[in-house]
């Protein structure tokens, strides 16, 4: 008989995905240019909150793939946003 897969951490999950939400609108924020001093704080806090997302993303897939609820939180969310990333077929292979 199979064994089931853990369910996710559902404390850890929640804050990924808060952190992910973070992340993708900072990533929507970049003042126009002229303003150094905005998109110098802009590209710190993307730093902050985005770095690792994309290794996260995928290592939280591969754990919790079983649990259609938490699938469907995962593949809303695009998987390769870092720029060190290297991705293969649209997945984080970091």
């Amino acid at each position: 008989m199979p064994t089931a897969q853990p369910s996710a951490d559902p404390v850890a999950l929640k804050a990924f995905l808060e952190r992910r939400e973070v992340c993708d609108h900072l990533r929507g924020e970049i003042p126009e240019p002229g303003d150094q001093e905005a998109i110098d704080e802009v590209i710190a806090s993307i730093n902050k909150y985005c770095d690792g997302t994309d290794a996260e993303l995928a290592r939280l897939k591969r754990a919790h793939g079983g649990d259609a609820t938490v699938k469907k939180q995962l593949d809303a969310l695009e998987p390769c946003i870092e720029q060190k990333s290297r991705c293969r077929g649209g997945v984080a292979t970091r």
